[in-house]
């Protein structure tokens, strides 16, 4: 994987990943922080810094985040479960570096295909597109050629666009919805041939 700002390549287990682009560690410290009360990412232009000089995103700093507050972050049902298998895993000697994709889950259809995918080798950005004309299915470079000879017949007909970024799959709503199946087995499909792509080299 390489760096979305230098173009480095990034050791496995050391990106560092900004909404859905890879980063280096320190080109991610350059223009990225975490908020301290909700531990989104925050860009450094957008920082707010409270009495303390800790960091926080503007929905925080709004929203006079209490230090003495116990933290609570909303955790579903799926990450808990994987939460919990990894602290168990670590407590055996046992190592799992597999995880689930990256979504936006505030979108249903995504939330459900992050599930119903599970923990992969190599995980993808999958995100939602608003409906539009000129295109349906957005792929970064690095998974194009790949995704359209696995991409069913189905979805053949439908326009893809390349946008930058890595291992980065942009679906229309439409296809969200009426294709979580099909499009469950890609993402599965891409991450047996990623893995068999890192074997052979």
């Amino acid at each position: 994987m390489r760096c979305t700002n230098c173009n480095d390549t990034i050791p496995d287990g050391e990106v560092r990943w900004a909404y859905e682009d890879a980063y280096c560690e320190n080109c991610f410290n350059d223009s990225y922080t975490y908020c301290s009360a909700c531990d989104s990412v925050v860009s450094r232009n957008e920082v707010v810094f409270n009495n303390s000089d800790d960091p926080l995103c503007n929905d925080c700093y709004q929203d006079a985040y209490d230090d003495d507050a116990p933290d609570n972050p909303e955790v579903d049902e799926t990450d808990r479960i994987h939460i919990l298998t990894l602290s168990r895993n670590w407590l055996s000697g046992k190592v799992d570096h597999r995880r689930f994709i990256n979504i936006n889950t505030k979108d249903f259809f995504l939330s459900e295909i992050r599930t119903k995918v599970g923990l992969i080798d190599s995980p993808v950005n999958l995100y939602g597109l608003k409906e539009r004309e000129e295109y349906q299915i957005t792929i970064s470079p690095d998974l194009e050629q790949t995704v359209k000879d696995l991409l069913p017949e189905s979805l053949k007909y439908y326009t893809i666009k390349s946008v930058e970024g890595v291992r980065r799959l942009g679906l229309s709503y439409n296809i969200r919805k009426d294709y979580r199946q099909e499009i469950i087995q890609l993402i599965k499909s891409l991450t047996v041939v990623h893995k068999e792509e890192l074997v052979q080299q």
